[in-house]
């Protein structure tokens, strides 16, 4: 497939106006920031897959995986806030050695199975 870039050096026969410089330069500024937008958008899916299935264990990555990839930008920024709540509540639990600050246990009951 032919560039932009090549097309309107084709149709200028190798000498740029300066309306066609101007172009070329907008088409270059344009594919730089595309190049961006994509990359924060497969940031953005990385990001939520993880925290979707941080909440929501039982669904499995590939199917979660096919929503993320189906969604807007908007949505996908929504998605990321709902599942940080979710997440976020999950991995707020008790840790393992916490000291009981209100008495000690002498029994140990803490550790039996």
């Amino acid at each position: 497939m032919e560039s932009i870039k090549d097309m309107v050096e084709k149709a200028c026969d190798g000498q740029l106006p300066e309306d066609a410089q101007a172009l070329l330069a907008r088409v270059d500024t344009l594919e730089k920031q595309a190049a961006d937008g994509r990359a924060y958008r497969e940031e953005l899916t990385d990001e939520t897959l993880r925290l979707g299935l941080m909440a929501l264990p039982h669904i499995p990555a590939d199917c979660l995986g096919g929503i993320c990839g189906r969604l807007s930008v908007g949505e996908l920024r929504e998605l990321k806030q709902a599942f940080m709540a979710r997440a976020g509540a999950k991995a707020a639990g008790e840790p393992q050695l916490r000291a009981d600050r209100e008495r000690p246990s002498a029994d140990n009951t803490q550790f039996r199975i």
